[in-house]
């Protein structure tokens, strides 16, 4: 098996559809805010990259850990979505938590068999915002 084995395997197993940030921007029903204006209650949002590092056995060792784990993070961050770019080259998940340790503990886990990237990200909603105090 090559890389792009690794990937179909992967892309076959993780491939979830990013969350749309509609489902964020929708108002609640019992609030006249958004869920996307209450995010820091429900913590920061992540965006993870993974890429493969190494040959075959640790193309290997991902697939069976993915396997087994269904790449669910630790208790305490929320998986939101994850994808894997077409060419098979990379995975990106996005994940919700206000808990560093657990996320730093998600990326640890999975640094062995590939290099991952984590950085903080904010929804559309939440830009605005900031937009919007910014200009004022």
């Amino acid at each position: 098996m090559n890389i792009r084995h690794l990937s179909f395997a992967l892309a076959l197993f993780a491939s979830l559809p990013f969350l749309a940030y509609a489902d964020e921007t929708r108002m609640d029903s019992k609030s006249s805010q958004t869920s996307s204006s209450l995010q820091a209650d429900g913590g920061m949002k992540y965006l993870l990259t993974f890429a493969l590092r190494g040959g075959k056995d640790s193309r290997n060792e991902a697939i069976t850990r993915f396997k087994k784990t269904k790449g669910e993070p630790p208790k305490g961050v929320k998986l939101l979505g994850r994808v894997t770019r077409l060419d098979f080259s990379k995975v990106f998940v996005l994940v919700e938590t206000q808990d560093a340790a657990a996320l730093a503990q998600y990326a640890l886990e999975w640094s062995d068999v590939f290099e991952v990237h984590t950085m903080p990200v904010m929804d559309d909603v939440r830009l605005m915002e900031v937009l919007e105090r910014v200009s004022q």
